[in-house]
């Protein structure tokens, strides 16, 4: 698997301005990183599914109380390695093809503050973030067999280029060991709101809402995605989200015996969230997922809660994008930042 050239120049980035590569810590505000899943899943044949997310900050304007506190202009540079790996309940084979994925991603941050409350018993005011993004990365199931099922690769053969053993030749694609890779640039567009608490720069509630495009790049080097396998999964994949966030319980806490005290604060998030694969031979398709989570807080840590999911559409697993995955899955989630984030 080749290295992107994007991840390689965001390392180059922050050697070249000093900064202090770290991965996010409990208390630094972060906006737009993936969580870590693992859990189980109704999905036929499926035991259990883990979508670890590793993030390594290369700059983080956010991690400015004067940025909150005033407003303004702020960016993160960021490198990541994103995985899924699914285990199936089969006697052969039973984990399926995972999907790695290295990316780099550059944030435009855009603060106004809230302001102060007009009366005290009047609704408190709302802190507005727009964001803009800009990455890319490279996304591959590290398998070497050809892409469609049925096919025989002879020397010098690219995975879309294999030799049929069938007449006529297979069109369907080999989930067994087939070859699925692709270098993308993506863009995005969000709005975040959120709602201040009672202390300065504290946040009991947020929603966010946004979208981007992700581009398949074309090209004839081993690391791009193939003709044949761009216009059946589609050049350009629309993402889209919106989610809102609130904290349930603040400031309670209970000495237990063994364990000290112990915080009960804890958030309640709701998430909806999708794909549209744009430009396919066969049309338009894509998928819907809707999320539940439970999130106890931990001011000296992670975020680590429960989480329920249905999915709905076409599966989002590299190589198996034309199957259908209608199902459940419910389990751990942990999510690198907090809501509050640094403003506890």
């Amino acid at each position: 698997m080749r290295r992107p050239p994007l991840v390689l120049a965001a390392a180059l980035l922050a050697g070249s301005t000093g900064c202090v590569a770290h991965m996010p810590r409990s208390d630094e505000p972060t906006m737009l990183l993936e969580r870590s899943y693992v859990g189980a899943s109704t999905a036929s044949g499926q035991s259990f599914e883990a979508a670890p997310a590793f993030h390594v900050l290369l700059h983080n304007g956010l991690d400015d109380p004067e940025v909150f506190d005033h407003g303004g202009w702020a960016s993160a540079l960021s490198a990541s390695f994103l995985a899924t790996l699914r285990v199936s309940r089969g006697d052969s084979a039973p984990v399926r093809t995972p999907t790695y994925e290295p990316r780099a991603k550059l944030q435009l941050f855009r603060l106004d503050p809230a302001g102060a409350r007009p009366a005290p018993s009047a609704p408190r005011p709302w802190m507005r973030m727009a964001v803009l993004e800009l990455g890319g990365g490279h996304r591959s199931n590290g398998q070497r067999g050809c892409s469609l099922d049925e096919h025989v690769r002879r020397p010098g053969d690219g995975d879309w280029e294999c030799a049929a053993a069938t007449d006529p030749p297979s069109t369907a694609l080999n989930l067994d060991d087939g070859s699925f890779t692709t270098n993308y640039v993506a863009g995005g567009a969000y709005l975040r709101l959120l709602r201040t608490g009672d202390q300065p720069g504290a946040f009991t509630s947020a929603v966010t809402v946004g979208g981007g495009l992700e581009y398949e790049v074309a090209c004839a080097l081993g690391a791009c995605m193939p003709q044949g396998m761009r216009r059946r999964f589609g050049p350009v994949n629309a993402r889209y989200l919106a989610e809102w966030e609130a904290l349930v319980l603040r400031g309670r806490t209970r000495r237990l015996p063994l364990f000290g005290t112990v915080h009960l604060d804890s958030s309640v998030r709701a998430t909806l969230s999708g794909n549209v694969h744009l430009g396919a031979a066969r049309g338009p398709f894509g998928d819907l997922s809707a999320e539940v989570a439970i999130l106890p807080r931990n001011p000296k840590g992670m975020v680590m809660g429960l989480f329920v999911r249905r999915h709905l559409g076409y599966d989002y697993l590299n190589i198996r994008f034309e199957e259908r995955l209608d199902a459940w899955l419910f389990g751990l989630v942990l999510d690198p930042t907090p809501l509050d984030g640094a403003r506890r």
